[in-house]
């Protein structure tokens, strides 16, 4: 089942693209406040600095990997 969501933040900050089945995550991307980020299914997850965000894709048992 494809689902979508839609996200807009009051902040700056940084958020990664989760897919379920999949614990790598393909980087983290800088957010600005009052955009509308589109996913289609994919989990959103934000946090105000990288270094948050990193910490809480590591709680949920994913990992960054970098692009290259």
């Amino acid at each position: 089942m494809n689902t979508s969501l839609s996200k807009r933040y009051d902040k700056d900050g940084f958020a990664a693209l989760l897919s379920k089945g999949n614990t790598n995550v393909p980087g983290v991307f800088p957010v600005k406040a009052d955009q509308t980020y589109n996913a289609t299914g994919l989990t959103v997850v934000f946090a105000e600095t990288e270094a948050a965000l990193l910490a809480l894709i590591a709680a949920k048992g994913y990992t960054v990997v970098p692009l290259s």
